[in-house]
């Protein structure tokens, strides 16, 4: 099995010229989908507060529970502004464990995740409350994943 490990690394805050489109890449990935990342556009918006350039990246990985050729595979660094809700780092998470389950070089070549495991930034706690705690157990009701 495999653990989906997540943290944060600090970033420059600071955007970057894609020449090839024209456009600012930097941008917070809470925000970046409401503004025109064009360059004629992208310097008002960061001003009005609509977007933001990125302070941190968030980085999952993925990684084996093995005593040989233990290795963390990057799998996401997404560019954030520390805004986002815990609803919306909910359905990132649960899309990379989607696809992990679906791809034939996740689950199927691999093995399953077992875990998630987080650094304890306030708003991946909340998500994982969502994620976790969802339904009663009652007592004497076996335990899901506990007959391993």
């Amino acid at each position: 099995g495999h653990s989906l490990l997540m943290d944060e690394i600090n970033l420059k805050e600071c955007g970057r010229y894609l020449p090839s489109s024209n456009s600012i890449a930097g941008l917070c990935r809470e925000h970046s989908h409401t503004v025109n990342e064009q360059v004629t556009s992208i310097n008002a918006a960061i001003q009005q507060g609509l977007c933001h350039l990125v302070k941190k990246a968030t980085v999952c990985a993925i990684g084996p529970f093995a005593r040989d050729k233990y290795h963390i595979s990057p799998i996401l660094i997404s560019p954030t502004c520390k805004m986002e809700t815990a609803e919306g780092c909910k359905v990132w998470i649960l899309m990379i464990l989607d696809q992990w389950a679906k791809h034939a070089d996740g689950e199927a070549k691999c093995g399953p995740i077992w875990s998630v495991a987080i650094d304890g930034n306030a708003t991946h706690r909340k998500t994982f409350h969502l994620m976790l705690i969802s339904e009663t157990i009652k007592p004497g009701e076996a335990l899901k994943l506990f007959n391993l």
